[in-house]
């Protein structure tokens, strides 16, 4: 909506029932000038979990997370999960499993990268790794998957989604393996050709 002559923009988080009866909330300031939900996890029949950006009034965005509760779709926590910067950071993707809630948002505060997140169903941080720190360069993510043990992380390696328009920047695809309990990167896959290659989502199955 305009408000003022200025845009502001905020999500309309919608429950519609299987006979279509509707319970929605507005997420977001009111004085907020952008703010944007890109992933969106659920916990069972009792929590929706959001990841997103939001405008932080300067010149740039902050990454937010939060946990909204199904049934009557109002937020119980809202997190940050990237230290942030001055240009911009982005909550990208979010998983939940049974151990916790795990959160992937690009930083461009020191030489970028991306924080992977675990927090515990209650908002509280249980670890924290930026990569490339731990990893190969990693300035772009575009999905969560996982298996009992392990988060995969799944983007490329230029500083934005599409470059071909600069070829001194040509961006690989990269696909990370991190540890659910540590939060160490234990294994990483790489690839990519003459031109800009990314990855753009995962499913992880029992085998592969």
């Amino acid at each position: 909506r305009n408000v003022s002559g200025t845009i502001r923009q905020r999500n309309l988080i919608q429950r519609i029932s299987p006979t279509g009866q509707t319970n929605q909330y507005i997420w977001g300031s009111s004085s907020a000038i952008e703010q944007c939900i890109t992933d969106i996890a659920l916990q069972s029949n009792q929590f929706v979990y959001i990841t997103g950006s939001m405008h932080n009034g300067g010149n740039g965005y902050d990454a937010f997370a939060g946990r909204v509760t199904n049934s009557t779709i109002r937020p119980s926590w809202e997190v940050y999960p990237s230290p942030g910067s001055s240009r911009g950071d982005f909550g990208r993707a979010i998983v939940y499993g049974a151990d916790g809630v795990y959160i992937a948002s690009e930083w461009s505060g020191g030489s970028g990268g991306v924080w992977l997140t675990r927090y515990d169903t209650s908002g509280a941080i249980i670890w924290q790794t930026l990569c490339p720190s731990s990893a190969p360069e990693f300035n772009y993510v575009h999905d969560l998957g996982q298996d009992d043990s392990h988060i995969y992380a799944v983007g490329s390696t230029g500083e934005e989604y599409w470059e071909w328009d600069r070829e001194s920047d040509k961006a690989d695809g990269i696909i990370l393996k991190v540890c659910k309990d540590s939060g160490v990167v234990d294994q990483s896959w790489r690839f990519g050709t003459t031109s800009n290659d990314i990855a753009s989502s995962i499913f992880v199955g029992s085998d592969y």
